[in-house]
C-alpha cells in the first residue's frame, strides 16, 4: 500500500492573537468556501472555494505552532463554513487536541457554523465530540448583533465539554469592552469579531476622514 497523501484544506487566513471570538488569547483559523452565503455577511471573501487557497492540514498545524510559541487559551475555527470540509476539519481538530495535551494552560476548541445545530448533530456527531463549543445557525442581519460572541441573536452557543461549559456558559452574558479587533499588516487591515449594525460603515467613514481608502472590503466583495 502506498503512502497516504497529505489531507488538503481550503484556508482563507490565520491570525494570532484573536481576542474577540472566544475566551482569552486564541489562534483564529478561517476556512475558505461557504455555500450558505448569509445576507449581510461581512466575510464574503471566504465564500468561493478557490484553488489558490489550498494548503494541507499538516502545514496549517505547523503554522499554528509557529504563530503561538507560548501557551494559548484556545483556537477558534470560522469561515467560510468549516463543516463543508468535514474530513480536514476533523483531522485539524485531532492535531489541535495534541497541542492541548502538551501545554500547561487549558485550551478550548471553538467552531463557528452557519448550519443549524440539529443538522450538525445529525450529520457530524463525531466532529462535535472533538470540540468544546460550537456557535451555530445562519447569520440574520435583522437580528444583529447577538450576545457576546454571536453575530445575530438567533445564533446558539452549544457546549460539549466541562471546559466548554465553564467558558461559554458562564462568560456568555458578561459585558465586553469591544466586539471588534483591528489588526494591521503591510497591505491590509483586518477587522476580527462580530460587529453590530452599521459598525463597518462607521469604521470606513472614520478611516476616510483620515485619508484612508478601502480598495477592497470583504463585506462588499
Amino acid at each position: 500500500m502506498g503512502a497516504r497523501l497529505p489531507m488538503k484544506i481550503m484556508l482563507n487566513k490565520t491570525h494570532f492573537p484573536v481576542t474577540t471570538l472566544g475566551h482569552g488569547r486564541r489562534i483564529g483559523i478561517w476556512f475558505q468556501g461557504c455555500s450558505i452565503r448569509c445576507r449581510g455577511c461581512i466575510s464574503k471573501d471566504t465564500w468561493t472555494a478557490e484553488p489558490a487557497h489550498q494548503t494541507t492540514v499538516q502545514a496549517l498545524l505547523s503554522l499554528c505552532d509557529a504563530l503561538a510559541q507560548e501557551d494559548i487559551d484556545g483556537v477558534t475555527i470560522s469561515g467560510g463554513e468549516p463543516f463543508e470540509q468535514p474530513e480536514p476539519l476533523s483531522l485539524l481538530l485531532q492535531g489541535l487536541a495534541r497541542r492541548r495535551d502538551r501545554q500547561a494552560r487549558p485550551l478550548d476548541l471553538l467552531v463557528y457554523s452557519g448550519l443549524p445545530m440539529s443538522r450538525l448533530q445529525r450529520r457530524f456527531p463525531e466532529i462535535l465530540g472533538q470540540v468544546d463549543a460550537v456557535i451555530s445557525e445562519p447569520f440574520v442581519a435583522a437580528r444583529a448583533p447577538g450576545a457576546r460572541w454571536q453575530g445575530s441573536s438567533n445564533q446558539r452557543v452549544t457546549t460539549f465539554s466541562e471546559l466548554g461549559r465553564a467558558r461559554y456558559e458562564q462568560e456568555y452574558e458578561q459585558a465586553v469592552a469591544s466586539r471588534i479587533q483591528i489588526s494591521l499588516d503591510d497591505e491590509s487591515i483586518w477587522l476580527i469579531g462580530v460587529p453590530g449594525p452599521n459598525d463597518m460603515e462607521t469604521i470606513e467613514q472614520a478611516a476616510r476622514k483620515r485619508g484612508l481608502r478601502w480598495e477592497d472590503a470583504s463585506w462588499r466583495a
